[in-house]
């Protein structure tokens, strides 16, 4: 059986322009579940969440598509796909915007002139976009020559369906096919011409629109009141810190959480800190305030915070508790390996010391007649010295019981120079 031929024919009284009127494009990852085979025409092109299209408007008469067949042999057939167009003038924000679009990867909605419209590009095989700039002379105008450019399994896809649109603050819906919007000349503007449907959500109350209802309009039939309907929603931001937030082995327990919610534009409905409601006697939400907690004895946590508002927008923060061992350096008049390990750890809480989860360490010391001593949980293991730019293999090494000013006690190593020694001394260990 035959596969579901049709015959060709031009369509009876319908004109046919040449060159293409816009382009939209978007990400070629925001596609969502894109049909790589099946059906040639679409009526449906789904986005991932918080994407959209973002409208794309040439020189008039500037703008065209090639599609070119690419034998490959056994492989079949491939298509070139070249869209191409000019923007004009050099301005600064022009040259941002196509800076940001360097090296992307896109699909790409055009509309030709019949009011055709077509998909170019797919998730699998996007295409590429390139822009050069010539300042033309006094006779000619200068800007961006610009061109989407890949090639794909398929060809183009003819599109029924409508798709979102960027629009500064607002986005909106595009037609399909089918001409343009009731009111529209027909113009470059998008929508088919300068009236175009906007859909959105009021964020305040205006005449008989409530605040939250969803609103169509036309955007030239409104004006000031589609503004007075619109206002940007300023987000809910949540900040937390906890006390002693890094503190030795063997620390109290104790943490309190010190937390902040600045409301947006919509009003807090409730602020949970590690989990728990943070409300006032009348059950509202308190939006700062300090709460009492604690880590498990030893053990590092993180502690979250959720704020949320009454549109459902969320702000999260977090704080931790970290617990690590000190190291301690210093110099000695008495030999360390001398001391039992209560004394040793005695005179080693006197020196220098600070949190660390490794060995590697630089410092310098002014001595007199005392050694250099360095002492670290034995689990970072013993360390390798540079002193004054030589490598000093003459350190010696001791493991003991070390109990810190919690009473908390570890394995750890000490080190010590081969002799007392006077001098400053600028000391490396890795």
């Amino acid at each position: 059986m035959e596969p579901g031929y049709s015959n060709l024919r031009p369509e009876p009284g319908e004109a046919n322009l040449g060159g293409l009127e816009l382009f939209w494009y978007t990400d070629a990852r925001n596609l969502l579940g894109f049909p790589e085979r099946g059906q040639l025409t679409l009526d449906m092109l789904p986005l991932v969440e918080g994407a959209c299209w973002y409208r794309l408007v040439p020189t008039r008469g500037t703008a065209d598509y090639d599609q070119k067949p690419k034998p490959n042999g056994r492989h079949g057939d491939t298509f070139t796909q070249l869209l191409k167009g000019v923007l004009p003038r050099h301005t600064p924000g022009l040259s941002e915007a196509l800076e940001r679009l360097q090296g992307g990867r896109f699909v790409v909605l055009y509309r030709d002139l019949n009011e055709q419209v077509q998909l170019v590009g797919t998730p699998a095989f996007p295409l590429e976009w390139q822009d050069s700039y010539t300042t033309g002379s006094q006779s000619s105008r200068n800007g961006f020559a610009f061109q989407f450019a890949g090639e794909t399994l398929r060809r183009a896809r003819p599109f029924l369906g409508s798709w979102l649109v960027a629009d500064g603050e607002l986005t909106y819906e595009e037609p399909g096919t089918g001409g343009p919007l009731p009111g529209g000349g027909g113009g470059s503007g998008g929508g088919g011409g300068t009236n175009r449907l906007l859909t959105f959500m009021a964020s305040n109350t205006v005449g008989n629109v409530q605040a939250g209802e969803q609103v169509t309009v036309m955007d030239d039939e409104t004006g000031q009141t589609t503004q007075e309907m619109l206002t940007k929603d300023s987000p809910v931001q949540a900040t937390m810190q906890a006390s002693n937030p890094v503190r030795q082995f063997g620390a109290a327990a104790g943490v309190t959480l010190s937390y902040s919610v600045t409301e947006g534009t919509h009003p807090i409905t409730s602020v949970l800190v590690n989990g728990q409601a943070q409300t006032y006697s009348d059950g509202s939400p308190r939006l700062d305030g300090s709460v009492s907690t604690a880590t498990a004895p030893n053990a590092d946590a993180t502690f979250a915070l959720l704020a949320t508002d009454a549109s459902g927008a969320t702000a999260q923060a977090s704080a931790s508790v970290r617990y690590q061992h000190r190291r301690f350096w210093g110099g000695m008049v008495q030999d360390p390996f001398g001391l039992d390990d209560v004394q040793l750890s005695a005179v080693l809480r006197t020196l220098s010391q600070e949190f660390s989860a490794g060995r590697g360490q630089d410092f310098s010391l002014a001595l007199s007649d005392q050694f250099v001593v360095v002492a670290r949980p034995a689990a970072q293991g013993a360390g390798a010295f540079v002193v004054n730019g030589l490598a000093n293999n003459a350190f010696q090494t001791r493991t003991f019981l070390f109990t810190n000013s919690d009473g908390f006690t570890e394995s750890f190593v000490v080190e010590r120079s081969a002799s007392p020694d006077t001098g400053s001394f600028n000391i490396s260990i890795r």
